[in-house]
């Protein structure tokens, strides 16, 4: 592009070429967030958070391309509907809260530390295990009354209820795009350089 000294020549220009500019951002812009949204669900398959249902994955959405004022906007959203949680998970929880059983008298577990603790029972014999829990009936998979004192010898503990600390962030979003920010802002200053060649 030549301009000759001529202020006008080069607003002619630059507005002559401004469709294909935006066209061209847009193009880019979208690639980038499908790009970000993979991004930010590979994390949720146990980078940051381990894959369990796959709810908060399947939240992860590339918004269509919006214009806000003189501005294109791209978007990757999550953590909707169903896969609220996320929201806590990114940002930390706010509050203590309180975990009770909901079909059984009590809550066992093995905290980190003890016999079983960092991988539950993982480390006992299996036929240990499993004698410490009903094999039917409505209270199948429970761990049985008579079972109490023996579970508690191997590291674990029977409470009523357990009061839970907030939960500590575990950001997947946020770093997704903090990861991407160069590789977005170069491709979208190289998507200029090309529409204003072009």
């Amino acid at each position: 592009m030549t301009f000759n000294s001529s202020d006008k020549r080069v607003v002619a220009t630059l507005r002559a070429k401004g469709p294909a500019v935006i066209a061209g951002l847009e193009r880019t812009l979208d690639i980038l967030m499908l790009e970000l949204q993979r991004l930010v669900q590979s994390k949720l398959q146990g980078i940051v958070l381990k894959h369990h249902s796959g709810k908060l994955a399947g939240s992860i959405t590339k918004e269509p391309i919006q214009h806000v004022g003189s501005s294109i906007v791209g978007l990757a959203t999550g953590a909707a509907g169903p896969a609220f949680y996320g929201k806590i998970q990114e940002q930390g929880g706010t509050r203590t809260y309180e975990i009770k059983p909901v079909h059984a008298k009590a809550l066992a577990f093995c905290p980190q530390g003890s016999l079983g603790g960092g991988g539950g029972f993982a480390q006992l014999r299996a036929g240990i295990v499993r004698g410490l829990y009903s094999k039917s009936g409505a209270s199948r998979g429970r761990l049985k009354e008579s079972s109490y004192q023996k579970f508690g010898n191997l590291g674990g503990i029977v409470v009523a209820k357990v009061i839970h600390p907030p939960l500590p962030p575990r950001p997947f979003m946020r770093p997704s795009l903090d990861e991407m920010r160069d590789t977005i802002v170069a491709r979208l200053q190289a998507s200029i350089t090309v529409s204003l060649k072009g």
